[in-house]
């Protein structure tokens, strides 16, 4: 057996390692963007390899579910970015720890919010061959102690019988806020006075992407990392809140951040989320 890669020697690099690395890689038999993306680092500059190994690692060190949220989070962005190499390899990695064909749907649904049409799209492109055959295994996924799926969290009472906002409507949405987070977001009020059939028709799409697949918290954790590679402050102390209010663990909201950067923007998008979050993490029990 080759030994893996001693990560913790920076100054000396052998063949057998990165030939290890190379196998752990090829191992999962998958897209094979982790390998090509790595093969210049091990080539060239393998100790700079071992540093990105041994920080991928480091994020989610000691808490439960943290290479499932990664895969899960990652899944939910690259379908943002419409990143077809990466929807399919973080398909397969979510299939590996569990994910089943109803939680990935609550995924998709929930990346059309952001991504879009083009998102929908390269999803298609990407794994809806694979989504017509996939077949859920029966080990659960391991999400953290208390999350789980309830559909009704979502949900403040629209009338959706009528795509217009009605003040009935308007009521609900802002007493869910209110209720919530403890304020009504600016972007809520905006849209209120100068679009309210937006405002009625997203809520409507929001409150109806996951159908009981996912636990509720993964919702504001992957938009988590969605708003913090995109530097929305506003949308970080939302999710944030949301995540506060429904059990997230502080911990779980830095290592969204966290990720979002390491994988992402780097060390600048954390000032944002620092700006966002301060007093909200200070404030978490």
């Amino acid at each position: 057996m080759i030994a893996p890669m001693d990560t913790a020697n920076l100054e000396i690099t052998t063949r057998d390692e990165i030939n290890a690395e190379l196998i752990r890689l090829l191992d999962n038999r998958q897209a094979l963007y982790d390998l090509s993306s790595e093969l210049i680092m091990l080539d060239y500059r393998p100790e700079f390899a071992k540093l990105h190994r041994r920080g991928s690692r480091s994020l989610g060190a000691g808490l439960k579910g943290a290479s499932l949220l990664d895969s899960l989070g990652h899944l939910f962005v690259y379908i943002h970015m419409a990143w077809e190499t990466g929807i399919l390899n973080t398909l397969h990695s979510c299939r590996r720890q569990g994910v089943t064909r109803a939680q990935l749907l609550d995924v998709f649904m929930a990346g059309q919010l952001t991504g879009g049409p083009r998102g929908a799209e390269n999803i298609y492109r990407a794994v809806w061959m694979m989504l017509r055959d996939y077949r859920d295994r029966p080990e659960p996924p391991e999400f953290p102690d208390g999350w789980a799926a309830d559909d009704g969290a979502f949900r403040c009472g629209l009338d959706l019988s009528t795509p217009d906002l009605t003040e009935p409507d308007l009521r609900a949405i802002r007493d869910w806020y209110e209720r919530t987070l403890g304020y009504v977001p600016r972007s809520v009020t905006f849209a209120a006075e100068y679009h309210p059939r937006f405002l009625k028709n997203y809520r409507a799409k929001w409150e109806g992407a996951f159908r009981g697949g996912l636990p509720k918290q993964m919702l504001p954790y992957m938009t988590l990392r969605y708003c913090t590679i995109n530097g929305f402050r506003e949308g970080i102390r939302e999710n944030a809140l949301l995540g506060k209010a429904w059990g997230m663990r502080r911990e779980y909201v830095v290592h969204a951040v966290a990720s979002s950067a390491y994988y992402m923007n780097g060390l600048p998008a954390v000032s944002v989320a620092a700006d966002a979050l301060s007093d909200v993490l200070k404030e978490w029990a």
